[in-house]
């Protein structure tokens, strides 16, 4: 058990606080029902840190790609 800043027991499972919505993040207001719904809010970009390893692994291969195929487009469009 942890102890919460006003002094009650919280188990471990649950969280401290709503951690969906405490970045200041602009958010229509007939939307967000339906966001609190699905429990993610808005789009946040991804923290490779935070992944296990092989995600993480998976994620830099999949962006070096990403970025070497767009440098490889603008290449063979400027050698064309």
């Amino acid at each position: 058990m942890t102890y919460r800043s006003d002094g009650k027991h919280t188990h471990e499972s649950q969280p401290a606080e709503n951690k969906a919505f405490n970045e200041q993040v602009t958010v229509s207001e007939e939307l967000l029902p339906i966001q609190r719904i699905e429990g993610g809010g808005p789009p946040r970009p991804v923290k490779y840190e935070r992944l296990p390893r092989p995600l993480r692994i998976f994620g830099y291969a999949v962006t070096i790609f990403m970025i070497a195929c767009a440098l490889a487009v603008i290449g063979i469009s400027v050698f064309k």
